[in-house]
């Protein structure tokens, strides 16, 4: 996905992600399944920063860009019996906070990072 167009500004209070993406493979066996997942979103903007003594105008909050991986596995014992296993953010991704203005320089934008670890989840599952 890749918004473009002379009206994508009449889209900023809705935080437009102007480039986005999803992909993946997977392979499926009679005893196993396997999946990889990639999620692309690219540079969002966020809300305008108040103007005050020392922010300029057109100052504005940004989160990076990222790219998640996932990983979804099944192995079949029985029919009716598997393991599975399911692994989130695989490689944590990091979601970066900026603020930057039109003269901001690179070293001065970063504000905050937020780390939300992979999440993994591995289990039994039947069906009866």
């Amino acid at each position: 996905m890749r918004a473009t167009g002379p009206n994508l500004t009449s889209f900023t209070g809705l935080n437009l992600i102007p480039r986005g993406g999803s992909w993946g493979v997977s392979l499926t066996r009679e005893r196993f399944n396997l999946r990889a997942n990639w999620n692309y979103r690219g540079r969002q903007r966020g809300g305008l920063v108040t103007a005050g003594q020392g922010i300029e105008s057109s100052t504005y909050n940004w989160t990076s860009k990222r790219l998640s991986i996932d990983l979804m596995g099944e192995y079949y014992f029985r029919k009716q019996v598997s393991l599975f296993a399911i692994m989130r953010n695989l490689g944590d991704a990091p979601i970066d906070g900026k603020t930057a203005g039109p003269n901001t320089p690179d070293y001065a934008q970063f504000r905050t990072r937020t780390l939300i670890g992979a999440l993994w989840t591995i289990g039994i599952k039947g069906t009866y």
